[in-house]
């Protein structure tokens, strides 16, 4: 077992639930556990950034409030263009979150029956996208309150800002993954669902406490040239 303290109550073989290859890359381990994530890790930051996942199913348990605002506390202290901390988040559970995935389930088999739609749409993407919103407690709705169309900066502001929002969750247990291209297609109902009209939708966050862990996959090489000898 790696030297990972937090994960030692795992209770399952870590060479059956991760290839040997990547164990090296993410001390982590992978696959369906017992584990109690509500006690959170307790990483360092290496470890958070390497040992995050993207999560797709969610278990049932609700993600005290507290702890949320300590996860969008964090995501606030992201850097911006100029310091204009120009996103703005919408955090949606209960009822809310519960009207919200139902207007997005109905817009998107709208969309998907059409002989009109989307490129942004493919059914499984689709289906999988959907079971993720059923399932997570917590969704977030991630905006800039500048128009991304007068500067790119804007929309990497923000991004910038989830990737904290993302690392302060899994660094309390939480799971969470980030859905961008095909919320386009269906912006203005969500707009118009949640009653806002001097934002620009990014994308949208779903959180949880995680039903399984998903395998890592193999960082690709020759991604960084260094330039930096005498």
């Amino acid at each position: 077992m790696p030297k990972f303290a937090p994960f030692a109550t795992f209770q399952y073989n870590l060479d059956k639930a991760c290839p040997k290859t990547l164990k090296k890359q993410s001390p982590l381990p992978c696959g369906k556990s017992s584990v109690d994530f509500t006690r959170g890790f307790n990483m360092d930051v290496y470890e958070a950034i390497t040992s995050r996942r993207s999560i797709t199913r969610f278990k049932p348990d609700p993600i005290p409030k507290e702890t949320l605002e300590k996860i969008l506390n964090a995501a606030l202290w992201a850097p911006s263009k100029l310091d204009l901390q120009n996103w703005y988040f919408v955090v949606l559970g209960g009822k809310s979150k519960k009207d919200f995935s139902l207007m997005l389930q109905a817009e998107f088999t709208r969309i998907l029956a059409s002989a009109q739609a989307s490129p942004l749409f493919k059914a499984w993407a689709t289906k999988w996208f959907l079971q993720a919103l059923d399932q997570a407690p917590i969704l977030v709705l991630a905006f800039s309150d500048r128009p991304i169309s007068e500067d790119l900066d804007y929309a990497l502001s923000v991004a910038a800002a989830v990737q904290n929002l993302m690392l302060a969750a899994w660094d309390e247990g939480i799971g969470t993954r980030w859905f961008t291209s095909g919320l386009q297609a269906v912006k203005e109902s969500i707009y118009s669902h949640l009653g806002l009209k001097d934002k620009e939708l990014i994308g949208l966050i779903v959180m949880g406490y995680p039903e399984e862990i998903p395998q890592p996959t193999l960082r690709r090489g020759g991604r960084i040239e260094w330039r930096i000898g005498t």
